[in-house]
């Protein structure tokens, strides 16, 4: 095996090693991310919880518990969805970047594909035309499929995205309304 060969293995194995280590990276660091936010999230409930039990115990009567439960669903539905748009956030940027670069790869290694077709048909035997055609043939039918399937990827997680940040947009709208017991003491 000539020398040059052994060295173009060598730097795409290089390149693959790389590559991998950088999406692993940037997926760790979508993993910090939601761990920090995992964190602020339980240190404020702590803190709410807290302020919360100690309102409940200041109560005069039953009657201020509904209107109590009223004023504490509010930040906590507030506090839920800025946790869901902050989760779907990192979660959209890490899908983001790591779709960035699982293209770029993707694309190299047409390039790299085509550059190989080019360089087979240019030494290929005469006579080989109807051959090499029916390879390209089948090579161009191939990456149309793959380019395919990879724009279905992509909108299939755009639907997903926008399925949940509705559900998130539902959750929260429907948990902002006052409980019935919330209401009725309001009116009382």
């Amino acid at each position: 095996m000539p020398t040059s060969d052994i060295e173009a293995i060598a730097a795409a194995q290089k390149a693959g090693v790389e590559i991998l280590y950088g999406l692993t990276s940037r997926t760790l660091e979508g993993f910090h991310k939601v761990a920090e936010l995992n964190l602020q999230t339980m240190k404020w409930t702590l803190a709410e919880t807290q302020a919360c039990t100690r309102k409940a115990f200041e109560a005069k009567n039953d009657g201020d518990l509904p209107v109590m439960e009223a004023r504490i669903l509010l930040p906590l539905a507030e506090k839920a969805q800025a946790y869901c748009r902050q989760g779907l956030e990192i979660a959209a940027e890490t899908r983001a970047d790591l779709a960035t670069v699982v293209e770029a790869q993707y694309e190299q290694s047409k390039r790299v594909m085509q550059d190989y077709i080019d360089a087979v048909e240019r030494v290929a035997p005469s006579g080989s035309g109807t051959a090499m055609a029916a390879w390209k043939s089948a090579l161009t039918a191939t990456t149309s499929f793959l380019d395919a399937m990879q724009r279905t990827a992509k909108q299939v997680g755009n639907i997903t995205e926008n399925n949940v940040n509705l559900a998130a947009s539902l959750a929260s709208s429907s948990a902002l309304q006052p409980s019935s017991n919330a209401a009725r003491a309001d009116k009382g």
